[in-house]
């Protein structure tokens, strides 16, 4: 089953403090290392670590074999206090989308990052498919030093302080560890944008992460339908009525959502005709004379959506309804508070006219 999931990405340092290159993140079956504590970097994520460039660790990913759905979010610094939001799809009955994993460059630094060590740390799906979600926040004592270029913090070589291209820094050739945080006193700490950006500070937190299962769109209303979900009670409708046709054509209706769904099925889904001649509203009956233009009132239940149904010449088995849109042909037509309808096939839209002039509480 395929579902949309929203990733959020919090930047939770204060004003002044450290911010995060756009965020690399990988959902995979629970295989995917992205470091090891005293251990080199590998070259994605030194890549990402030093200059913030998620390509490489994205190819070390897609050769892992280990999962298919990864991103990067954002293309921008992400500043204290910005938040940026990051949908994909995953499907839940795929091995590959239990896990989340993600890497992101501190800034300014030389090669400070944070990512998870522990590939099994971030369970978003059970091994059922159920969501689970995550939703965590990484404090400052997370940060980590890749150990890939020395932490002398020249503008030159660190990255967002200066630094004017990637892979300039001094080589280190050490490994991952613990950052001790930036120079006491140093170019980063002393510059005043970053006078805040000491995350080795008892309650730093440098960025909450959260993954859950996006909101759906709100539905855009099928237009053939009559929308009364913004009354409450009874609603008292003004319409105009004509007809220029041989059949003595009734216009009836039933009760709906915004995609036109009644008992369950869907305009298009077979027996949908068969269920809304079983749900036609007793006593909405309207009428109207050849060539005639009359004008009535109707009291209606709001709160819902109303499907019209004609039934051609009064046969209830011979119908014009929104079905027929979604099956090819166009037998209600709506033009603002105009429903123009068809009983045969000259598609004039005049063999029955229903006018909606105003609709208020009763």
């Amino acid at each position: 089953m395929q579902t949309q999931l929203t990733i959020t990405v919090e930047n939770l340092a204060p004003e002044n403090g450290t911010s995060l290159t756009p965020f690399w993140f990988g959902i995979h079956d629970g295989g995917f290392d992205t470091y090891d504590r005293g251990r080199p970097a590998s070259a994605g994520l030194e890549s990402v670590a030093e200059d913030g460039a998620t390509v490489e660790i994205s190819r070390e990913f897609d050769l892992s074999g280990f999962g298919t759905i990864q991103g990067t979010i954002g293309d921008a610094p992400i500043g204290p206090g910005e938040s940026i939001e990051f949908e994909v799809t995953v499907d839940t009955d795929d091995p590959t989308s239990r896990y989340f994993n993600y890497a992101s460059m501190i800034l300014p630094s030389n090669d400070f990052f944070i990512a998870n060590g522990n590939e099994l740390a971030h369970e978003i799906f059970d091994e059922d498919g159920n969501f689970l979600g995550a939703d965590f926040v990484v404090s400052g004592t997370a940060v980590l030093d890749a150990g890939t270029e020395v932490n002398d913090e020249l503008p030159e070589s660190t990255a967002f302080f200066g630094q004017s291209a990637p892979d300039t820094g001094t080589t280190e050739n050490g490994v991952i560890q613990s950052a001790e945080g930036f120079i006491e006193d140093g170019r980063i700490l002393s510059e005043p944008r970053f006078a805040a950006a000491d995350f080795t500070q008892p309650d730093y937190e440098v960025v909450r992460i959260t993954v859950a299962e996006s909101e759906p769109d709100p539905l855009e209303p099928l237009a053939e339908l009559i929308d009364l979900t913004g009354f409450d009670g009874e609603v008292s409708i003004s319409l105009t009525l004509s007809r220029e046709a041989a059949f003595d054509n009734i216009l009836q209706f039933y009760e709906t959502d915004a995609e036109g769904t009644i008992a369950g099925l869907k305009p298009g889904d077979t027996g949908y005709e068969d269920a809304v001649r079983e749900n036609l509203i007793d006593g909405l009956e309207l009428t109207v004379q050849n060539f005639e233009t009359v004008d009535q009132d109707l009291l209606i239940t709001g709160g819902t959506f109303y499907a019209p149904a004609l039934l051609i010449d009064g046969d209830i088995n011979n119908l014009a309804t929104i079905d027929d849109a979604v099956t090819g042909m166009s037998r209600i037509e709506r033009d603002g508070n105009i429903w123009g309808f068809e009983d045969l096939s000259d598609f004039d839209l005049n063999d029955f006219v229903l006018t909606l002039n105003s609709a208020e509480v009763a």
